[in-house]
């Protein structure tokens, strides 16, 4: 009877195109039949429903149920969990929006001549470059579909139109192509499930880590010019001149606030036995953006702050790692703000743990909070109540789920704490509209609106001076300033995880000795030094530098120390080339002279 409903050769065919697909829908299956009998029921499926982190009701599994469940016996079989699964699925796969701004981007900067139109070799480059490796007959498949007039170029928008028209396209070429472009980077069903069947229900996907891989929100939005509404100029980079120098004109704000993040408790932690399979929790930093609630979506960039937990005391994070004074200080500039209008814009702080499985890493929320911007203009503390999820889908966090591993003493200990500790954000406000001296100049050089962290500030600033600098030439085109060398490298430089707070570092370290007192243009000239010498790091190979990821971290047993020992050889050799004498960097992150003379 199953199979007069099944459409067998349909399932055969797109097996044949989809087999990696069809390989993480067996293993979902095979994951969420516990007691292996070929099939789930209803008990099963939710479970397997939390465990993905979605949060529905009985009523709505129960629908979801009597959809798969195509011959009515009130369970689900292998062949149609596949059916439905890969419906939902390719569907998924070809959602267009992220796509769309990733191609955009990519037919952007291969089109040099600025044409609208991309030769077939221009094409395939632009594919490479998002991470999208097609096949000779998949690009053959495609460039045919789309250039109709086989003039031998293509149009962007024909083909977003091609994509679209195409999705549900039953050619075995198309099909697997559209795949590859969906699909280069994604963490398994598999994967999925097993991570989170093991976390607390409050836990889910990072959200901003989701809008970082659609190249959204990125921490170097923070330095981007603004246009005006016709795309003419530049609206924050105004130019005023002074006896043939340059001067950036200043933007005040009606709010310029520190927010340092004190502590969190609370947090909910998985339990640490032996039963997590192969998963392991290598880093923990709450995620900053500005959040419309009105429009559901997030503003500008967004910046991130470390955070520690202790072993026997994982529901607790805080916020110096390092030890450095600032490192857990940000600062938020709103100029034009407007209270009536704005009523639905907020901080969102998301905190967000990178969990390491035996193949890949994935960044979950484990916890998140905001504060509305109306609420922010008083210098206070403040006690933030943490929840789950995200704030279209809120999982209340329940007293009791921080279940951290507690050894030694704090075992003694822990029966006498309160057990029922709120789940909390500690942050302290401080309005900085009334400081002055350097730090107001730094201020007033920002954009407009802009979230960084505090020791960033000398950097960010100096950086707007360099591009206050090239927009000062008559003859610099808009598009000349966007295309430029030392901005794409700033950019690189401010969404890479293991550079951006280096580069801070390291230029808070000159600027306070070798650049104290020097004129505004030896400073800019210093940084374009610098970022000449990290564009060939960022390019190496050694250092793996992904374009289409630039937010992804680097994790694994040698990439992070290979990283950190290429930044402090290029640190130095700018110091040694500058005559600057600091105190000495690590030993252990010295280049060897093998390693040395292959990175030349």
């Amino acid at each position: 009877k199953y199979f007069d409903i099944i459409d067998i050769p349909s399932i055969a065919s797109t097996e044949k195109v989809l087999p990696k697909l069809y390989e993480e829908i067996d293993a979902l299956f095979r994951q969420i039949d516990q007691n292996n009998d070929g099939y789930i029921v209803k008990a099963e499926l939710t479970k397997c429903i939390k465990a993905l982190g979605l949060q529905v009701t009985l009523e709505e599994v129960d629908d979801l149920l009597r959809e798969i469940d195509l011959n009515k016996d009130s369970r689900i079989s292998l062949l149609e969990f596949r059916q439905v699964m890969e419906k939902e699925l390719k569907r998924d796969m070809m959602q267009m929006d992220d796509v769309i701004w990733s191609l955009r981007e990519a037919f952007r900067r291969a089109d040099v001549k600025h044409l609208g139109r991309l030769t077939y070799r221009q094409f395939e480059v632009a594919m490479k470059e998002i991470g999208i490796q097609l096949t000779p007959i998949q690009l053959k498949t495609l460039t045919a579909g789309v250039d109709r007039d086989q003039n031998g170029l293509i149009d962007i928008d024909e083909f977003v139109e091609y994509l679209s028209q195409n999705i549900n396209s039953q050619s075995g070429f198309v099909d697997s192509a559209f795949t590859s472009i969906k699909r280069p980077q994604s963490l398994s069903l598999a994967d999925l499930f097993n991570i989170f069947s093991q976390m607390p229900p409050s836990y889910t996907q990072s959200l901003i880590r989701e809008v970082h891989l659609r190249r959204e929100n990125l921490p170097s939005l923070s330095i981007q010019p603004q246009r005006d509404s016709k795309g003419l100029f530049f609206v924050d980079l105004r130019k005023n001149f002074d006896r043939g120098t340059f001067n950036l004109e200043r933007i005040p704000a009606n709010i310029t606030l520190e927010i340092t993040l004190e502590q969190a408790h609370g947090v909910p932690s998985p339990e640490m036995k032996n039963n997590m399979k192969n998963i392991r929790f290598i880093e923990r930093e709450v995620k900053i953006c500005l959040y419309d609630s009105i429009n559901g979506k997030f503003i500008g960039n967004s910046v991130s702050v470390k955070a520690a937990s202790q072993l026997d005391n994982q529901d607790k994070w805080a916020f110096r790692p390092n030890g450095n004074a600032i490192e857990n200080q940000i600062i938020l500039k709103l100029a034009n703000f407007n209270p009536t209008k704005e009523t639905g814009l907020s901080l969102y702080m998301e905190l967000a743990a990178t969990v390491q499985t035996s193949s890949q890493t994935i960044e979950i929320s484990c916890a998140w909070t905001s504060l509305l911007i109306t609420e922010l203009t008083r210098s206070r503390r403040q006690s933030l109540k943490l929840q789950g999820g995200g704030p279209t889908k809120i999982r209340i966090i329940e007293y009791g789920q921080s279940n951290s591993k507690v050894s030694g003493w704090h075992f003694l200990t822990k029966p006498f704490k309160n057990s029922q500790v709120a789940p909390e954000l500690k942050i302290d406000i401080a309005d900085l509209r009334a400081t002055s001296g350097e730090m107001r100049n730094d201020l007033e050089r920002l954009p407009s609106r802009v979230l960084l962290n505090k020791s960033a500030l000398g950097l960010l600033a100096t950086f707007r001076e360099y591009l206050g600098s090239k927009l000062s030439n008559e003859e610099q085109s808009l598009t000349e300033i966007e295309n430029d060398f030392i901005a794409h490298t700033m950019q690189n430089c401010l969404d890479c995880p293991d550079l951006t707070t280096r580069l801070s570092d390291f230029w808070n370290l000159i600027q306070s000795s070798y650049l104290k007192g020097r004129p505004v243009r030896f400073h800019v000239n210093c940084l374009i030094d610098i970022l000449q010498e990290l564009s060939i790091l960022l390019n190496s190979a050694d250092f793996e530098f992904s374009k289409q990821d630039p937010t992804k971290k680097a994790f694994g047993s040698e990439l992070p120390i290979k990283r950190q020992r290429l930044i402090n050889w290029i640190f130095e050799e700018i110091l040694n080339r500058h005559g600057i004498v600091v105190d000495k960097l690590p030993k252990e992150f010295k280049l060897g002279k093998e390693e040395l003379a292959n990175f030349k």
